[in-house]
């Protein structure tokens, strides 16, 4: 990132009136630092995934997950019951961190208010390359694997709330 240049982090992060949550892995190391100060000056939140998190996580990228922390509080708050039925953390910074360990599964409301989070369920990949041709054997295998990755934080992290 050039420091004499500003940087549009709302355009970077494609952040918009209804995408609230966005993750870039693909900031060299270098930037980083850099990124995450400039989200901090503009207003933003974020979380990093650093080296134990994607040795944790089984990632060989570095992660950035940018988000309007008031209007994802905002958006969390009128979605309460759904947070509450798939025993997902309400508040935004938590949320935001559990996101990034934690697999929502398949053809599931936690799954579509997540994809209404990053503003994308119409433009949502895995629904597009899936839609119409996924076997419920398919569907049963990534929620399974969604499964698997909530066991695995929550041993790790026991005391997480």
């Amino acid at each position: 990132m050039d420091k004499n240049q500003p940087v549009n982090l709302r355009r970077l992060f494609n952040l918009h009136a209804s995408r609230f949550v966005a993750d870039n892995p693909s900031i060299p190391d270098t930037e980083l630092q850099g990124v995450m100060r400039a989200l901090e000056e503009n207003g933003l939140s974020y979380f990093h995934v650093d080296e134990a998190g994607r040795r944790e996580r089984g990632d060989a990228l570095t992660t950035l997950y940018a988000y309007d922390k008031q209007r994802l509080q905002g958006f969390l708050d009128r979605n309460k019951e759904t947070l509450a039925e798939a025993e997902w953390p309400a508040e935004a910074d938590q949320f935001v961190y559990y996101l990034s360990y934690v697999a929502a599964p398949a053809n599931s409301a936690i799954f579509d208010l997540i994809y209404d989070c990053y503003g994308s369920r119409g433009h949502n990949i895995w629904l597009r390359r899936n839609a119409g041709t996924t076997s419920p054997h398919y569907i049963a295998h990534q929620r399974k694997e969604a499964e698997e990755s909530k066991k695995k934080f929550l041993a790790r992290h026991p005391d997480f709330k």
